[in-house]
């Protein structure tokens, strides 16, 4: 089989390199190949031979078969006696926790909110649905709407919320003129100011976004009058206060 173009010498190359994760001397051995295929005419050069070059150079042949499943691969170019420091992050990493905690968390906090800020009691009736969320949905503070936005700063339709209810698309579409989010209403800058959207992406927020949620509906269907960014602040702030304890 021959090589019938100049692109077509390039990708056993660079797929090899990919795959196999080339070493330094391997590299400039390609490199040398390489320059070898571009100056001469590359339909004299056929596979097979480029193949033998490469077994002969390193005494070696690549294959799955020969890749230890429990092998762990890492960047080559990466000299660990270089570095002098090692950090692990710890949710998750050095410590695992149980789904308990999400329980113990929501109702810590469903607490506070009575006990510190005299929400009403019924609250305790408001139980813990570990399916409503996941890490990482925005809320927007000023509306009072909980929405999952895409990496390219799109509202998911179908995805927003005011407490435990969806709201329609084209409510959705009339508020915001549409399904895009600025930049600046979601990516916070030096200051640390509060932006009207928050993203709730740490550990403990999916039991803080089932309590904010919660109380949310119970003040729709009561018709209790409530102020979003007020009830958002008060379930950012016993967050902190339910770690402490």
């Amino acid at each position: 089989m021959a090589f019938y173009g100049r692109s077509h010498a390039l990708r056993p190359l660079i797929a090899n390199q990919l795959k196999y994760n080339l070493l330094s001397n391997e590299k400039n051995f390609t490199k040398n190949v390489l320059k070898s295929i571009l100056r001469r005419n590359s339909s004299n050069i056929k596979l097979s031979d480029l193949s033998d070059r490469y077994k002969t150079q390193f005494n070696v042949v690549h294959t799955a078969s020969s890749v230890e499943p429990h092998f762990v691969f890492a960047n080559n170019e990466l000299d660990l006696s270089d570095i002098e420091v090692y950090g692990f992050d710890y949710d998750y990493t050095l410590a695992v926790y149980k789904e308990s905690l999400m329980y113990l968390i929501y109702d810590l906090g469903r607490k506070v909110l009575i006990d510190k800020y005299k929400y009403p009691k019924d609250i305790l009736k408001l139980d813990y649905i570990p399916d409503f969320a996941i890490r990482g949905l925005h809320f927007d503070i000023e509306n009072g709407l909980l929405m999952k936005i895409d990496s390219f700063h799109q509202i998911q339709l179908g995805s927003v919320y005011r407490g435990l209810t969806p709201i329609d698309d084209n409510e959705v579409l009339n508020l915001y003129n549409g399904n895009y989010v600025p930049q600046k209403l979601i990516r916070s800058k030096a200051g640390g100011e509060q932006l009207p959207m928050k993203q709730l992406n740490d550990l403990f927020s999916v039991p803080e976004i089932c309590l904010l949620s919660n109380v949310t509906e119970y003040f729709i269907k009561n018709n209790i009058p409530y102020h979003p960014e007020i009830l958002f602040n008060d379930t950012q702030v016993l967050t902190d206060d339910v770690l402490r304890q």
